[in-house]
């Protein structure tokens, strides 16, 4: 579309031509070493003058193009609008503010020099922190950031309710009031000193840990001894403080929260989801209401342990989801049976020579040997119960053994995991949330009739030919959203670099201690599994060792695969194989240099030789096959198979999955799990890559889809694998344990062991119970209900990402009530490591082009004082970035239609890529009155006045976009200015535009192109770096107002 601008730019462009002609055929002007004419310099004078000029008028051209005759862009956005959950954050740290207020005034360093007016004013509007106060007491940065963040968090109330005696005031408090009770004045100063003292020998022996691993000489002898008297005085302590107190491990996991069902005493206390339920249950249909919404990760534990104790009773070769068709029909499962026991009877029975020389014991002895051990420990409590009723049985099967499998095994479900089950239960377990279904019946049944319709042809011949047309508009609509998903998270540099901050912000929002080295340590230890490094194996080795997760790989293999994403056939051989190895060598057997990839080829070729033999025994012959795979697998230096791979494998196995064949993964459930044709897809992509002649272009294209997205899926492993290595080898603290008990039901018999380690105490859990904290800690995206599978799947009206959104809304109501303390240290975090804003700043942020730097989620870097620079982490931190919360920064008047836009962006609705386009290219622009259309992000969609035909070559490109993996987008580097702006991807517009020191659009500015270009490949990577603020451009703007 020709402008009036397109005369003037050519007639510039022509004159700048002419100029550099003039300097290019002058044998003076460019290079050599001879001096330049004064012709030659004025010539280049004006060559620049006419090039800037040209570039001013090119920049209004393009700014008229894009926001109209102005030239500028609307406040469409009002600046930045916290929304729910900003505002929640700014209301519970007002406690803090309210306390730093006062101790302002009182020290003289207030805005008021009321104290009560000064907490007021601070509590409204300077919300100022402790490190704030050291900062304006000349402080230096190294010691206010971390003292003044300390300081917060030591003086948080909101931290002293979440942490309870494991803070230091609370603690202090309560030594105060148990030692007042006991010996009045003198006992009060001597329990508030015990509080105190335990609480500050805990935090210097964390300090001291930390010191000793960083500062050079912290790991001498001297140090050391120091460091292990001052745990060895932590731990005295600590002990005299919870005896004074009356506090022990039964107090800490079973006191606070809400007695079940309102019952004072009961062992267990109710989470949200517990009174959610309760509740429901009172109100007619409200349960039903609720398993359409119920995100119940306790739920999934229950329903996997019931999957293994079916498995276990019926036999693991039987074919489950016919038996329990058979069984739901009424018909007998005795054929289902029987066909498993005929493959077990065809296989050879091995006999084994019992050692006749067994000493006889007295019957008396045993039971005494039987009772003492029950009294030591639960655990052989339960032993002791378990061999009783097996007694018990043998004495008299026919009152506990039915003739019925079915019943027999329900028996056994309910005996197991304490609750009543039916074959509807069960039936749910086997085909719920199969491929393409949801659970929700009416939408499954609309989407099943959609999928039937048909269109024939007829032809001359009558051979009329059927089309079927509504499976293969659906199968595409679902394959393109789906490779949506691939593209903006598998493969996008960002979204990994999200999922490694935002995968420890989770284990913070649930209670854990992200500044533990152990945690950190223990991640890389899951890393190096997921990433298969050369360290794997001593981590898988003590992953199994001392018997806890092993017996949970064995007893609970659904729950161990499905959510750490290892095999336990994979993981048991190649731990039984390291240990051969090392064993081999500990005993002479084997040379030093022999490995277990050795070993693995032998045992492979002994294979190849023994199954001749035993081919007439099918089990044997399915035993060796698995072995001999797993072997293979061993042999390799690689990683462990991925959930990617697991789902692709059963998908090719069966034709179709599950809910409950399904990792917890992202990938495993939003991709193979959502859409049976982009499945397959993916797996004949896998497999094409796999062929030896593969071309480059399908072994680039498996690159961007399967291998990112088993790259992706390995960092959840990682986190997954990690958290569990350290509840159960390390331990967690007291306040750990305090938080985490509020999340899920944890017993004394839950914790294993309770040893002292650098002057803390740390609990150990069981294997069971760090599987199910683990899957609460993070996303489980297997156990979503199927309201959010509804919206995940729908055409158009739906958003692919609900899981996401709906996991961590739930997870942040969670932290709201279980450990709201967490968002005010992020908060004051935040604001103690960055930088002092300045007065020129402040007046900065109040105009429209930086009103968004005001997020809470903004960090502002510290030294940048002459240009601030800011860092937008809403991505990282997960309770910022769903849209149920915070809403999206397009926002116009408040009237009738308009208003309807605001609505909608506020809803889940309408979020997948082709329904957001109709609606922000079609849909908004029909209804809004006097406002020019713009993005979510407050970006204009096309240029202004564009008609309906250029309007749909933007929406074409946006929806292209959809489809471009983030990873390309560095090709911006490599793309020329002038192509930029047909590149199918903002970041790659950017960076390509960047490189002439241009923003998105193409106009110029005062920020160098070296900058910009920074910037884009740190947003790129997920660090958004904002634009530096422009504090001359603020500076001419109060001068222009005098």
């Amino acid at each position: 579309m020709a402008t009036k601008y397109d005369v003037q730019i050519a007639t510039l462009q022509s004159e700048a031509d002419k100029y550099q002609t003039e300097l290019d055929v002058s044998p003076t002007a460019i290079g050599g070493e001879q001096s330049p004419t004064s012709s030659d310099v004025s010539t280049q004078i004006r060559l620049q003058n006419v090039k800037n000029q040209l570039q001013r008028v090119r920049d209004q051209s393009i700014r008229e193009k894009w926001y109209g005759p102005t030239g500028q862009q609307g406040d469409s956005t009002e600046g930045i609008r916290t929304g729910v959950m900003g505002k929640a954050l700014d209301v519970i740290a007002r406690p803090l503010y309210g306390i730093v207020g006062g101790v302002e005034a009182l020290l003289g360093k207030g805005t008021r020099s009321d104290p009560f007016a000064n907490m007021s004013e601070n509590i409204k509007s300077g919300k100022r922190t402790f490190g704030d106060l050291l900062k304006g007491s000349n402080v230096p940065y190294p010691i206010s950031a971390p003292l003044g963040l300390a300081l917060d968090i030591a003086f948080d109330p909101i931290n002293w309710a979440t942490a309870g005696t494991a803070a230091l005031v609370p603690r202090i408090g309560a030594g105060l009031i148990k030692g007042a009770s006991r010996g009045g004045l003198r006992g009060a100063i001597e329990g508030a000193a015990s509080g105190a003292g335990s609480s500050l020998l805990s935090k210097a022996s964390f300090a001291g840990r930390i010191g000793s691993k960083i500062i050079p000489g912290g790991g001498s002898d001297v140090s050391q001894k120091y460091l292990s008297s001052l745990y060895k005085k932590s731990i005295i302590s600590a002990d005299e403080y919870n005896s004074l107190i009356g506090k022990n491990m039964d107090d800490i996991v079973r006191k606070g929260g809400i007695p079940i069902g309102g019952i004072i005493g009961s062992p267990y206390r109710a989470t949200l989801g517990d009174m959610v339920k309760i509740a429901a249950q009172k109100i007619p249909g409200g349960e039903s209401f609720l398993g359409a919404f119920n995100y119940s990760n306790k739920d999934w534990m229950r329903l996997a342990r019931i999957k293994d104790t079916l498995e276990q009773s019926l036999g693991s070769g039987v074919e489950m989801q016919g038996a329990v068709r058979a069984a739901l029909r009424g018909e007998s499962i005795e054929p289902f049976v029987l066909a498993q026991e005929q493959k077990m009877l065809r296989a050879k029975p091995v006999d084994i020579n019992w050692s006749d020389d067994i000493p006889d014991v007295p019957d008396a002895q045993i039971d005494k040997a039987m009772a003492d051990l029950a009294a030591s420990s639960p655990m052989f409590k339960k032993i002791k119960e378990g061999i009783e009723d097996a007694d018990d049985i043998m004495n008299a099967p026919s009152k506990f053994i039915s003739a019925d499998g079915v019943e027999n095994s329900l028996r056994l479900v309910e005996e197991a995991t304490g609750s009543s089950i039916s074959l509807d239960d069960i039936n749910r377990i086997y085909h719920s949330g199969e491929l393409d279904e949801t659970g929700v019946r009416w939408y499954d049944n609309m989407i099943s009739r959609v999928k039937d319709f048909k269109v024939t042809l007829k032809r001359s011949n009558n051979q009329d030919k059927i089309y079927n047309v509504g499976k293969a508009t659906l199968d595409t609509y679902h394959s393109f959203i789906n490779f949506f998903k691939v593209s903006k998270v598998a493969a996008s540099p960002s979204a990994w670099m999200n999922a490694v901050v935002g995968n420890p912000t989770m284990f913070a929002m649930a209670g854990g201690d992200i500044l533990d080295p152990k945690y950190f340590s223990r991640i890389k230890d899951g890393s190096r599994v997921a990433f298969g490094t050369k360290t794997s194996d001593s981590v898988l080795a003590e992953l199994l060792d001392g018997g806890e997760m092993g017996g949970v790989m064995r007893n609970e293999p659904s729950a161990f695969t499905r959510t750490l994403g290892i095999s336990p056939e994979y993981l048991s051989m190649r731990h039984l194989l390291e240990r051969a190895v090392r064993s081999g060598k500990d005993a002479g057997l084997l040379a030093g240099d022999v490995n277990k990839n050795e070993i693995a080829k032998s045992l492979q070729e002994a294979l190849d030789k023994i199954n001749p033999i035993i081919a007439s025994s099918r089990s044997p012959i399915e035993a060796a096959e698995v072995v001999s795979k797993i072997t293979q697998e061993v042999a390799k230096p690689g990683r462990l198979p991925s959930s990617v791979s697991f789902a692709q494998d059963i998908l090719k196995q069966r034709g179709t999955i599950s809910a409950g064949d399904l990792p917890t993964s992202f990938a495993a459930n939003e991709i193979f799990g959502a859409s049976s044709a982009s499945a397959k897809t993916l797996n004949w992509i896998r497999d094409e890559a796999a062929k030896p002649n593969a071309s480059m272009g399908i072994k680039l294209i498996n690159l961007l889809t399967n291998k990112a997205l088993t790259g992706y899926d390995r960092i959840d492993q990682s986190y997954k694998i990690g958290t569990t290595l350290y509840l159960t080898k390390d331990g967690v603290t007291e306040r750990e344990l305090n938080a985490f008990r509020r999340l899920i039901d944890i017993q004394p018999e839950d914790i294993v062991s309770k040893t002292p380690e650098a002057g803390v105490y740390r609990y150990h859990l069981s294997g069971s119970k760090a599987l199910e904290l683990a899957n609460e800690i993070y996303l489980n995206y297997n156990a979503m209900p199927a309201a959010v599978k509804v919206l995940r799947n729908i055409p158009l009206l739906g958003s692919p990402f609900a899981s996401f959104m709906y996991g961590m809304a739930l997870k942040t109501a969670n932290t709201a009530v279980y450990n709201p303390s967490i968002f005010n240290k992020v908060t004051f975090a935040l604001n103690d490591f960055g930088g002092q804003e300045t007065p020129l700043e402040k007046e900065a942020l109040k105009d429209k082009y930086y009103k968004r730097l005001n997020s809470p989620a903004m960090f502002r870097t510290p030294f940048f004082d002459e240009n601030p620079v800011y860092v937008n982490l809403a991505n990282m931190i997960p309770y910022y970035s769903f849209n149920m919360f915070n809403p999206s920064e397009r926002k116009y008047a408040d009237i009738y239609p308009n208003n309807f836009v605001n609505y909608i962006d506020k809803s889940p609705l309408l979020k997948d890529p082709v329904g957001s386009v109709i609606f922000d290219y079609f849909i908004q622009p029909a209804i809004i009155k006097n406002a020019t259309p713009v993005g979510s992000f407050g970006q204009p969609l096309y240029p202004y006045g564009a008609g309906f035909g250029a309007k749909s070559l933007y929406a074409g490109r946006t929806l292209l976009e959809s489809q471009v993996p983030g990873v390309l987008s560095y090709l911006g580097l490599a793309t020329p200015e002038k192509y930029a702006e047909f590149a199918p991807s903002y970041r790659w517009r950017q960076l390509s535009y960047a490189k002439a020191g241009k923003g998105p659009y193409g106009v110029s500015g005062k920020e160098p192109a070296s900058s910009r270009t920074l910037r884009g490949l740190a947003a790129t990577v997920g660090i958004p770096v904002q634009a530096p603020v422009n504090l001359e451009y603020v500076k001419k703007k109060i001068n222009s107002n005098k």
